[in-house]
């Protein structure tokens, strides 16, 4: 795992000095070395991490013939694979580097060659052949890519800070509409980022520049397309789901160095560290977080699963004291980012950086077969459904309960995209014209560009897996994943969510749903049946979904950590704030907020916004 950074321009060439110090910047993401290269208008830089042949795989990485150069972050499990059949081919190789592969790759497939990779990547290739620049990035999103295209030229990085910083070149300015996205999905969705300059290149995406630093083409290579079997049988699923999660947990075990896995005791990270302790003779460790208020703590069940496979478990518990790290956490991001359970994972990939340079993960297995509580609510929240519940709550006289479901049935019947949007949303469009500075207020009903898609169409889908690719389109890549990969590589760690492969999700996309949700066992029935049968309890296996969520209800009362610290960062930053938000809204959730009136979702938006604007007014 490493960080990449990139400028094309002929108008202020690169230079040295300015590729080290934008390098600096992801300095983090890679501890173990620094290159650069630069030829005409075109310069690349490289922090690495190493992973995959520690002696000669450094970045960036030229052929022999000098006519192509890479910069690349990512592991692909299948290189050496790869790398056999173009041996058959005639071609030669001077390292045992999966770089070195994806370059004779594009030598020999051209673009194309993003549909032989498996694994987690992004990655440019200059061919000072063609006068091109290709830019991709992998099929799921786990690997982060953001650009930047001016009059000057274009620029690309792991991370954000590194273009917001580049001397000669304009300015950046914060958009408005992202403003309202990040309030309202709790995050900024493909393309958008906080700045008009800048944007993010989004999964399974890939695009030309040419040596003037102008976007040629921009193109998806690859649709998540769900087509279930209505044959499959629930047997036949369960053997092959074991085969296929088996067979990608293996693959992504390929390391030069020792790895671990995070184990939260939840049914996905159980299942790969089940299969880690079957092929590692138990040697893994296994690392987690848990909280000092137990209702929030998965902590018992991890330890529960790491005594039954054997494995070390290695654990910390956080208290309100952890939010302390919050700000510098946040600061990684280089924008709003208000999923809470970055705390939690920032903590934990820091442990586990003090024992492993390596870890595996269960995320992805959710969006794939189905785990989430609101695909259920989802596919049974048809508009005939919402209907006979508004007759039902006339009839009973709940007239407020009845316009509601009116209102969520004619939208459904309208707009699946608003209806979708209406389920899953963090805050509402009022909340936000209420939070934000009138700038924002017209694109407070603005969605994920994702969510328009062309072949997302309900007609053409069960609404199970409408609401399974929604997710993958968005909420996977731009939140979870984006979370994963920033708190990790601020500890210079590697995290491999083992699970999310393209061929398991094959098997996935064609399981029927009735496979993967029961109506008592919830979802992810494939994924529960594989754990028992490794000998966990039905207690175990079919306990309510936890996650890592913070108990914000209790830190935001008056008096405690959060509420204190959001006060002081309001006071101290009030002017800046009150460029984007309505300061005194702020205030009023902060003294109202009790455990009957929660506002702690909102507030820790604000909380992480204000650390955004804290960060960035230094």
């Amino acid at each position: 795992m490493c960080g990449i950074f990139g400028i094309i321009s002929q108008l202020v060439p690169p230079s040295k000095r300015e590729l080290e110090t934008s390098c600096e910047l992801l300095a983090h993401r890679g501890p173990d070395g620094y290159g650069y290269f630069i030829k005409g208008p075109v310069g690349f830089a490289h922090r690495r991490l190493s992973i995959i042949d520690i002696a000669q795989g450094s970045q960036p990485m030229s052929t022999q013939e000098g006519e192509l150069t890479i910069t690349y972050n990512g592991e692909i499990y299948n290189f050496r694979h790869i790398k056999a059949s173009l041996v058959a081919k005639g071609y030669s190789f001077q390292t045992n580097s999966d770089t070195e592969v994806i370059l004779a790759a594009y030598k020999e497939w051209g673009t194309e060659c993003v549909q032989h990779l498996r694994g987690m990547f992004a990655f440019a290739i200059a061919d000072h052949i063609r006068q091109t620049v290709f830019l991709a990035r992998d099929p799921f999103g786990i690997k982060p890519l953001v650009y930047r295209e001016s009059s000057l030229g274009f620029a690309f990085s792991s991370e954000l800070p590194a273009l917001v910083r580049l001397k000669k070149w304009p300015s950046v300015t914060v958009s408005p509409k992202a403003v309202s996205l990040f309030f309202r999905h709790q995050y900024i969705p493909a393309p958008y980022t906080i700045y008009n300059e800048t944007q993010k290149l989004p999964p399974a995406h890939a695009m030309l520049v040419d040596f003037n630093g102008c976007i040629q083409q921009k193109w998806r290579y690859w649709t998540p397309a769900f087509h279930p079997s209505v044959t499959y049988s629930l047997q036949d699923a369960i053997k092959d789901a074991h085969n296929s999660v088996t067979e990608s947990i293996d693959a992504h075990t390929l390391s030069d160095v020792p790895i671990g896995v995070f184990l939260s005791g939840g049914i996905d990270s159980t299942l790969v560290a089940a299969r880690l302790a079957q092929r590692h003779s138990r040697s893994i460790p296994a690392f987690t977080i848990g909280y000092k208020e137990s209702d929030f703590s998965e902590l018992p069940y991890a330890q529960h699963a790491a005594d039954k496979l054997g494995l070390k478990l290695y654990a910390q518990t956080l208290d309100e004291k952890a939010l302390k790290f919050a700000p510098e956490i946040l600061s990684h991001y280089g924008e709003p980012f208000g999923d809470s359970s970055v705390i939690p994972t920032w903590h934990v990939c820091k442990l586990a950086s003090e024992h492993v340079p390596v870890c595996l993960s269960g995320d992805g297995a959710d969006e794939l077969f189905g785990g989430y509580q609101k695909y259920q609510i989802w596919s049974e929240s048809t508009p005939w459904r919402q209907l006979q519940l508004a007759g039902s709550a006339i009839a009973k006289r709940k007239l407020r309960t009845a316009w509601w479901m009116l209102r969520r049935a004619s939208r459904s019947f309208c707009d699946d995209k608003a209806f979708w949007l209406d389920h899953v949303q963090y805050y509402p469009p009022q909340g936000i014209r209420q939070l934000t500075h009138p700038d924002m207020h017209p694109y407070a009903n603005a969605f994920a560009p994702a969510f328009d898609e062309p072949f997302l169409n309900i007609d053409k889908l069960g609404r199970f897996e409408y609401a399974q690719r929604m997710d993958l389109l968005s909420y996977l890549p731009d939140c979870l994943l984006a979370k994963v990969d920033l708190a990790s590589m601020a500890h210079g760690l590697e995290v491999r969510p083992a699970l999310l492969d393209k061929y398991v999700f094959q098997l996935a996309a064609t399981l029927p749903t009735d496979v993967k949700l029961h109506p008592q066992k919830g979802g992810k029935v494939v994924l529960k049946e594989l754990l028992l049968r490794q000998g966990f309890s039905e207690e175990f296996v079919y306990r309510p979904k936890q996650g890592f969520a913070l108990p914000l209800r209790h830190w935001f009362i008056s008096g405690q950590p959060a509420n204190n610290m959001l006060c002081e960062l309001v006071s101290s930053y009030k002017r800046e704030l009150s460029e984007h938000l309505t300061v005194s809204d702020i205030e009023r959730m902060l003294t109202a907020h009790s455990p009957a009136c929660d506002y702690s979702g909102p507030l820790w938006l604000a909380f992480a916004f204000t650390c955004w604007v804290a960060n960035t007014s230094k």
